[in-house]
């Protein structure tokens, strides 16, 4: 008895035989390579042909493959029509989202985009996390966070990702002490999120690239970005921040931009790969990218 048919596994193949490239095909599903190999096998398996010819220089499809891309793809693209139709009433999309978030981008950037789809589907209730990357990471692992922003590109084989956000990142400084010329970096007294700051070390490692970050003086050490704000402001420390955490006090000018670079640092959005994904998630995941495209 053959087991149940997976359109997850189809989806695949479409790909594939689109883009004649398991590196491109994992790259436009994102998910991990390996993946991709396990799903093409699994379906000329259901089939009991080879769709596909590989060769250490192309792949290409077999003409069991074509067949089944010509004859199939019309049918299964009408259909994922058809069922995208019937699911979007407003009125069907219900239930629990948890969204894993970093707190100062959550707090800053994506709980409004949250309050904008809550207003559209009201039925949705939310539960936010404000939580460590390696926490996000493993909640959307385990099942118990459906969404879930983080700073990392993670290639697994049941986790889709997508890249989602780019906020700027800068070195900051109250007004009056904007005014000194920076001699020696390792001399000044720096504000950090937490010890061995990643943040600070990627900003520090581009900018001042003969920098010996252990000669770095962190003066004060707090996990919140509005208490690094209060320090920086008060007692004339230095930090590095992102822009969008910080936008009041730059335009207030209470901060001052004083780095010698701006650098990006991006945002990825994650959800575990299921056979069976909710419409709410996959409505909520397709609303949070195009929100972020049009916001950041």
């Amino acid at each position: 008895m053959r087991s149940p048919f997976n359109f997850n596994h189809l989806e695949c193949f479409f790909s594939l035989a689109k883009t004649l490239s398991f590196s491109k095909t994992s790259q436009e599903l994102m998910i991990a390579q390996p993946a991709v190999s396990k799903q093409i096998k699994s379906l000329e398996e259901q089939f009991g042909v080879q769709l596909f010819l590989r060769t250490k220089q192309k792949v290409i499809l077999s003409s069991a493959g074509k067949n089944l891309y010509d004859s199939a793809w019309p049918l299964y693209n009408a259909t994922c029509l058809q069922i995208k139709r019937v699911t979007s009433a407003v009125d069907e999309i219900a239930g629990k989202i948890i969204f894993g978030c970093l707190i100062e981008i959550g707090e800053k950037f994506f709980i409004h985009a949250l309050n904008i789809f809550k207003k559209k589907y009201p039925l949705i209730q939310f539960e936010v996390r404000f939580l460590k990357a390696v926490e996000i990471i493993e909640g959307v692992k385990n099942g118990t966070i459906d969404v879930g922003i983080v700073p990392d590109k993670i290639i697994q084989e049941n986790i889709r990702i997508y890249d989602v956000f780019q906020e700027e990142i800068i070195l900051v400084t109250s007004k009056k002490n904007a005014k000194n010329k920076i001699k020696q970096i390792t001399q000044l007294p720096f504000v950090a999120f937490r010890d061995n700051d990643p943040l600070l070390n990627f900003y520090l490692r581009k900018a001042f690239p003969k920098l010996k970050l252990n000669k770095l003086n962190l003066d004060f050490i707090v996990n919140s970005h509005k208490a690094m704000i209060e320090v920086i402001k008060h007692n004339n420390h230095y930090g590095v921040l992102p822009a969008l955490s910080i936008r009041n006090e730059l335009e207030k000018k209470e901060l001052i931009n004083i780095g010698p670079i701006n650098l990006k640092s991006r945002l990825y959005l994650i959800h575990l790969e299921n056979e069976y994904i909710e419409n709410k998630i996959l409505l909520f995941r397709d609303y949070l990218r195009k929100y972020t495209k049009e916001n950041s």
